[in-house]
């Protein structure tokens, strides 16, 4: 879970690591303090990891040539294997505290898979007595072409609802996403963001609407075009699915 907030010893600039980095990069404590905020506050927005990060990644985000080899030898950062890692992030940084945040985020998350259930089964419902043909005036009931065409809006739903959750659900819209945006510290804070579950969410519900695949890759191809004026993808995305499609193609 995201917090806005870091918990760091005010001595961290005396430490004899902060002292061994800046010797190691020719770098003041106190910048080498400064790019250490910046790196562990990526990584708590990633449960202590740096994903698709290098030591020159670590680099560039903090702004002090070197500090991602010297923190690496000096044990502050260990090689994973999709990217860096802080080793025993969650004991130093994250405590008592964390954990709280954590268990809140758990149940936050409980609330809204529950809530998304419930949406789906109602949507399930409504696309159901939205595809059924008026009552007929015969006593015979629907005819055979109301029958079949009834069943293959129905087919046609399932098989976007399969295609679309399933690429969702094996990674491919964080995959896209996080592709439109090349430079690694987006890149980890899109994997990161607490809005991507939501907008994840609101795709496969509007999977379950009859949405097809293509639409959305069609976002993200405008996604693309639009990414320098677009500050927060994964809201973005949440926002343009709910105006644009939640409701239609059925």
């Amino acid at each position: 879970m995201r917090r806005p907030w870091l918990r760091i010893r005010k001595e961290l600039v005396e430490h004899e690591k902060v002292t061994a980095v800046a010797a190691a990069t020719g770098a003041h404590p106190a910048h080498v303090v400064g790019g250490l905020v910046v790196i562990w506050s990526v990584a708590d927005d990633n449960e202590g990891r740096l994903p698709f990060w290098g030591p020159e990644n670590a680099d560039q985000a903090a702004g002090v040539p070197g500090i991602g080899s010297a923190l690496l030898e000096a044990g502050w950062l260990s090689n994973g294997p999709h990217g860096l890692l802080v080793p025993d992030f969650e004991n130093w940084m994250g405590g008592t505290v964390h954990k709280r945040d954590q268990a809140a985020e758990r149940k936050r998350r409980s609330r809204a898979k529950c809530d998304t259930e419930r949406d789906t089964e109602r949507d399930t419902e409504r696309d159901r007595s939205l595809l059924l043909p008026s009552p007929s005036p015969s006593p015979g009931g629907p005819s055979p072409e109301e029958k079949k065409s009834v069943r293959e809006k129905l087919e046609r739903l399932k098989q976007a609802d399969r295609e679309l959750v399933g690429w969702v659900t094996q990674g491919g819209l964080l995959r896209a996403v996080t592709s439109t945006f090349s430079d690694p510290v987006s890149q980890a804070k899109l994997v990161g963001d607490r809005k991507r579950k939501d907008a994840e969410a609101v795709i496969v519900l509007a999977a379950k609407r009859g949405v097809s695949l293509a639409e959305i890759q069609k976002l993200i191809r405008r996604m693309e075009l639009e990414k320098n004026s677009i500050k927060k993808p994964w809201a973005w995305l949440h926002k343009v699915v709910t105006e644009d499609h939640i409701g239609i193609g059925v």
